[in-house]
């Protein structure tokens, strides 16, 4: 008796308030005050790289796939564990879908890193030195040095299973595509497998997207990954060298012809489970090439069989990214576009109308003076071109209309209206209006124009 009296004394002075403030914290580690910012830094220290000879694979490892070839570095999986602990749950007990989207952080942060370091750096220096050159061209005065930054757009998630508390998850990363501007990751959620030889459990399935900004400058993900030493220098003879600006390029956009299906990722499946199992099979087939890589960086390309993977076999795989990603890629365009429509649909009163205008970079003569191959018209056509394959096409007027009926407005209808740019039009009453335009078509060659695409 005396002893359960003993064990029941020691046991209550135990369990004190501090006693129990210390276990609280302790179990809920992850949820202190700076334990994400800590995270974050560590990841981001463990996956820098000083220089581009350092090893492109995590921890200088190379990656296999089932098959037992090597994966292109551009798209080895980085992983990254965590678990769930109390204060991350909801009232059903399991992870609160709040919190998925702090450890997407720092799931994103460690493989970001690895391959935007040092790439960001140096290019930051590239463009301080153009800019700089620019300026006594010029006869201005050096510009100040504008920072680097790594800005985060957009994250999508769909949830699948559960996360119980304390339940050990693993975030996998991995690049899916990039274009002119963007940078896509695919991040999965998957539970590891209970057995020797077991299959991984998918719990949810993220797209991020990422852009590089110097000032106001956009950085395209390419120059950044072939600073970091990631991709190989386009070959001048190939057709593909052009096609990071074509979203909507096909396997035409080079001479090495597109691999059978079922070995690379298919538009049209969902981003599900079959679809992060298709991810993961990226570039099973093939190997990748460091052929523009210097003297230094002979470690990094042992393992790889030049002749098989090419800068080809990379676009390739880009491509196909982008299809995966299509639906996800102006999204929040859309999606804003519908609620300002639909905003205005609310505020009219029934039987009421609204106009909107939506300007086309066109070019046309009444009388047919005006020739292809006139400087207007090059330059009209080379607009349009780069508007195109730069993902901000200009010719949208026809856009507008099926959104406005989606949004429920009736009788919609699309109305052209041509505009003079001549200070002479054929009909006087619209002199004024000509003469408008044509000084407002000279500016916007020297200006508007040379921004979007230069």
């Amino acid at each position: 008796m005396e002893n359960t009296r003993e064990i029941l004394a020691g046991a209550m002075s135990l369990a004190s308030w501090k006693n129990l403030a210390l276990l609280l914290a302790v179990i809920n580690l992850k949820n202190l005050p700076s334990a994400w910012h800590f995270r974050v830094l560590y990841h981001f220290v463990c996956n820098l790289r000083l220089k581009p000879s350092a090893p492109l694979l995590p921890k200088g490892r190379v990656v296999v796939d089932s098959r037992g070839k090597p994966i292109h570095p551009m798209f080895v999986p980085c992983m990254v564990t965590s678990r769930t602990p109390l204060l991350e749950t909801d009232y059903n007990l399991h992870k609160s879908n709040s919190t998925y989207f702090s450890d997407l952080d720092v799931a994103r942060t460690a493989l970001v890193t690895r391959i935007y370091s040092p790439g960001v750096g140096n290019v930051s220096k590239e463009l301080d030195q153009e800019f700089l050159a620019a300026s006594k061209k010029e006869g201005k005065p050096a510009p100040r040095r504008k920072p680097v930054s790594i800005v985060l757009g957009s994250v999508y998630c769909t949830f699948k299973r559960e996360i119980k508390p304390f339940e050990l998850y693993e975030m996998h990363s991995k690049v899916l595509s990039w274009d002119a501007k963007w940078l896509y990751i695919l991040t999965c959620f998957m539970r590891p497998a209970t057995r020797s030889g077991g299959e991984k459990v998918v719990l949810a399935v993220a797209v991020s997207k990422y852009v590089v900004k110097k000032g106001r400058l956009t950085v395209s993900p390419e120059r950044v990954l072939r600073a970091s030493g990631f991709l190989p220098t386009p070959p001048p003879e190939s057709e593909a060298k052009t096609a990071l600006a074509e979203a909507d390029s096909s396997a035409e956009a080079s001479d090495v012809g597109t691999p059978a299906s079922g070995e690379g990722i298919t538009a049209i499946e969902g981003v599900d489970g079959s679809l992060v199992r298709e991810v993961f099979k990226m570039n099973d087939d093939q190997i990748p090439s460091q052929e523009t890589l210097d003297k230094q960086q002979k470690e990094n390309t042992e393992s790889w069989n030049v002749e098989e993977w090419t800068w080809e076999r990379i676009e390739q795989e880009r491509l196909r990214g982008l299809e995966v990603v299509d639906g996800y890629i102006n999204l929040d365009t859309k999606l804003f576009d519908k609620w300002f429509i639909g905003r205005i649909h609310d505020h009219v009163k029934p039987g009421g109308y609204f106009e909107s205008h939506e300007s086309a970079v066109w070019a046309r003569s009444e009388d047919g003076s005006l020739k292809e191959d006139y400087a207007l018209m090059e330059w009209q056509q080379a607009v349009n071109f780069a508007g195109e394959k730069s993902d901000r096409e200009l010719n949208i007027y026809h856009e507008p209309r099926d959104g406005t009926i989606a949004a429920g407005f009736e009788d919609v209808s699309l109305i052209v209206n041509a505009l003079p740019f001549s200070p002479c039009p054929r009909d006087p009453h619209l002199k004024a209006l000509g003469k408008y335009q044509a000084a407002q078509l000279q500016q916007a060659n020297y200006s508007y124009m040379l921004r979007l695409y230069t």
